[in-house]
């Protein structure tokens, strides 16, 4: 048996080829380090109030002479102070300046970067990892502050991990 086999002259573009791929790939990893930014930013919650049972008593004795004082004078009654996040829970976000922090970049390479631009002395990144800083009080005086690890980046890109292959999925057109 014998086949006739009539074929065109046909090129093969190889850097056409691999600029489709690494466009798409390019965009494939902007999408999923987006994703994991999204994710990133709706694991940060508004803090809820604390109970009078919850606070300590030197606090509890402050807020109730801020109530009484209000009450004499006329005024609206104080808000509770805000309670603070559990230990390996995702820090509590109360004017959503750390939810505008969060950003992504991706390089020619094979990375991408998803996190918080710096911020006071890198204190977003305290809130992932734990530690102490001198910060600026209120009168200007720098007061050392003691911050525990709330994760919510690395939970963040674990929540993101089986969703990640599909955006890679379609990437060369």
């Amino acid at each position: 048996m014998q086949l006739d086999v009539k074929s065109k002259n046909v090129e093969f573009h190889g850097g056409r080829v691999l600029k489709s791929a690494n466009d798409g790939a390019l965009g494939a990893k902007k999408r999923a380090a987006g994703l994991v930014r999204v994710i990133m930013r709706r694991s940060l919650k508004r803090p809820r109030r604390k109970s009078l049972a919850e606070m300590p008593p030197v606090e509890r004795q402050r807020f109730l002479a801020l109530q009484r004082s209000a009450r004499r004078k006329g005024l609206p009654a104080p808000k509770r102070p805000f309670a603070n996040a559990k230990p390996g829970k995702p820090p509590f976000n109360d004017n959503d300046i750390i939810k505008r922090l969060i950003e992504f970049a991706v390089d020619g390479s094979d990375d991408f970067v998803i996190g918080a631009r710096i911020f006071k002395k890198g204190t977003v990144g305290l809130l992932e990892h734990g530690g102490t800083a001198r910060l600026p009080g209120f009168g200007g005086e720098p007061v050392q502050m003691k911050f525990r690890g709330n994760p919510f980046a690395w939970p963040a890109l674990e929540a993101a991990a089986p969703k990640i292959p599909a955006v890679f999925k379609g990437m060369m057109r």
